[in-house]
């Protein structure tokens, strides 16, 4: 999982735009080839702006976001509400779910008050250090500070990925059918692990959309950290989807 997490850091943002200066290093110690360097520095430049612009980051994450679009929703009856996690923030006083995290559970507890459905929240601990509650735990301890009574909140807090997630999940509580909150982009790769389930239906409640239906303007062509970012989500779900493929 290590191993995973350190190959993925040099492949996606902003760990690939190291690689370009690294190559323009490797070829001034062996050949000073003075144009071959130019254009890989303008290469690496040329692919951070694209990155970090809106009209490119949001065909990037189009694709994720559009295929659970088709799903409505329509608060039918359900055994359990599983809200996946999405990272925590380690700190004292008081580890908090990530913004992405957030979105989902408060998500879930929408669902919560209209359904009143028990609670199952996702996330193992952290990787390198398990001395801090897991992310399920400080899910719970949110949802707890909504006004969700903690005898309606259950944890899976054993897994490392979604994969783990969902089969840790089916294992423990047994479902028949669960109304499975994420954000939009994350559903293919949760789609990959569900769609080939007989015994369990599960229904896709999808948030945190990253893309607008605002026309395109000129501003769309600045370079932003938020466009990076939304750039770093989908690549970083495509990487996913491959690496489940090669290993599951």
């Amino acid at each position: 999982m290590i191993l995973t997490k350190v190959i993925a850091a040099f492949i996606l943002p902003p760990g690939i735009f190291l690689l370009p200066g690294g190559i323009v290093l490797f070829i001034l110690f062996k050949t000073n080839n003075v144009r071959l360097m130019r254009r890989i520095v303008f290469g690496g430049i040329f692919l951070v702006y694209l990155l970090s612009v809106r009209v490119i980051a949001e065909h990037l994450i189009s694709p994720l976001e559009k295929m659970g679009s088709g799903f409505s929703y329509k608060h039918e009856s359900v055994d359990l509400i599983v809200v996946l996690g999405a990272g925590s923030i380690s700190r004292t006083p008081g580890a908090a779910p990530t913004p992405e995290t957030m979105v989902r559970l408060v998500e879930g507890f929408r669902h919560y008050k209209k359904l009143k459905k028990p609670l199952v929240v996702c996330g193992g601990p952290p990787l390198m250090d398990f001395s801090w509650p897991s992310e399920a735990e400080i899910g719970k301890r949110f949802l707890e500070e909504l006004g969700v009574n903690p005898q309606n909140i259950y944890l899976e807090e054993t897994s490392r990925n979604t994969f783990e997630n969902l089969n840790n999940l089916f294992m423990k509580f047994s479902p028949e059918k669960i109304l499975l909150v994420t954000s939009a982009y994350h559903y293919p790769r949760v789609y990959f692990i569900i769609k080939n389930l007989e015994d369990v239906t599960v229904i896709p409640s999808l948030t945190d959309y990253k893309t607008q239906d605002t026309n395109i303007s000129i501003l769309d062509f600045i370079p932003s950290m938020q466009a990076l970012h939304i750039s770093y989500e989908a690549l970083h779900e495509y990487l996913g989807i491959l690496f489940y493929l090669i290993r599951y």
